[in-house]
């Protein structure tokens, strides 16, 4: 005798597994998100997009071990993590169309907006120097102690060395500061210094300008560069915050307009104080210069009087090549957009030449 309701059960019990075995294979696949947590569903999701790279731009993935290279054009996606290496910038732009240029040496993290807040996009500042440019929604900057919410149409450069050490200047806008449960509110030319628990607001001084600055990206040879600051107004002290060190202040004599800075490799940003208030912020990156290899002429070949090729290693991004020949009677220099150049050679001299 055939037993038909057991030979049911089994078939209901197959069906069962089957529908399960199918349901998990689709939700490995990502087609179908039931099983996954809020977290999970917006790992996937686009961010923002890679706008530009100088050099190198790290990412992580929030389930990711080894952080990968980045390239311009290329999305982010939410729990993110987006770290630039020393002598490196890049710029995002996030989906509600704030953009943000990273300084070297910095480490940001993507999150998505909290719940009834869909415009607004959470980004994690963990160390470095960053310029956040926000024309459209609000975006939520935040670290371990501090939320900072920038409104909209504002313009905010932020420097961060540890938890509890954040500079804020707002260039345009209205920015509110969120710190163990109190608010701070900042304005168009407000200046705040967070040190913990303690803040120090000020605010642009119109009296103080700087009239002879650096340019904002200088290369050297050496592991420092001296940089000349000219300055109108009166001044107390000038201060500097540069890379991850603490922040050096150097005091003016009564009437002094002019300094010469020996400045580190890196990233930095010098302001002069008068009191409670300030000049706009310097801003200044001091690298490593790529070397450069002189092909031809070789080392001590003598040269006779017509027309030589001068050949050196290229660089990317060089707009110019300048070569010098320093002789005993004259010094010639010739500028050329390639890496090499034809020199025509009519006096005999003992020269040396170099290329910059």
């Amino acid at each position: 005798m055939v037993d038909f309701k057991s030979d049911k059960k089994i078939v209901i019990g197959l069906l069962i597994a089957l529908i399960l075995q199918v349901a998990l294979l689709l939700w490995h696949l990502g087609l179908i998100d039931f099983l996954q947590s809020d977290t999970q569903k917006k790992q996937g999701q686009i961010a923002g997009t890679i706008e530009n790279i100088e050099n190198s731009l790290k990412r992580r993935p929030v389930d990711g071990l080894i952080w990968e290279e980045s390239r311009q054009n290329e999305t982010l996606n939410y729990y993110d993590s987006i770290l630039t290496l020393s002598q490196s910038t890049a710029s995002i732009k996030l989906n509600n169309g704030t953009q943000i240029s990273l300084s070297e040496n910095t480490l940001v993290t993507l999150e998505p907006p909290e719940k009834g807040r869909e415009n607004e996009i959470r980004v994690q500042f963990t160390k470095g120097k960053l310029r956040a440019r926000n024309p459209f929604d609000k975006t939520v900057l935040s670290n371990k102690t501090m939320t900072l919410t920038l409104g909209e149409k504002s313009e905010v450069n932020l420097g961060k060395v540890s938890d509890d050490n954040l500079s804020i200047e707002v260039l345009k806008g209205e920015v509110t500061l969120n710190q163990n449960g109190q608010s701070v509110n900042l304005s168009e030319n407000e200046f705040l210094e967070v040190n913990g628990d303690v803040q120090n607001k000020l605010t642009l001084d119109q009296t103080l300008e700087w009239e002879s600055k650096p340019a904002e990206r200088i290369y050297t040879h050496q592991n420092k560069e001296n940089v000349i600051l000219k300055w109108t107004g009166q001044a107390e002290r000038v201060e500097i915050l540069g890379g991850e060190s603490e922040k050096k202040k150097i005091d003016l004599n009564p009437g002094q307009t002019e300094l010469t800075l020996t400045l580190e490799l890196g990233a930095h940003e010098i302001f002069l104080i008068s009191q409670n208030r300030r000049s706009p912020s310097l801003f200044t990156e001091i690298w490593q210069a790529p070397p450069l290899h002189l092909l031809r002429p070789q080392p001590r070949n003598r040269l006779l009087f017509g027309e030589h090729q001068f050949l050196w290693t290229a660089l990317p991004d060089i707009k110019t090549y300048k070569v010098v020949l320093q002789g005993q009677t004259e010094n010639l220099s010739f500028e050329s957009a390639e890496n090499s150049l034809l020199i025509q050679l009519n006096k005999e001299d003992d020269f040396k030449w170099s290329v910059w």
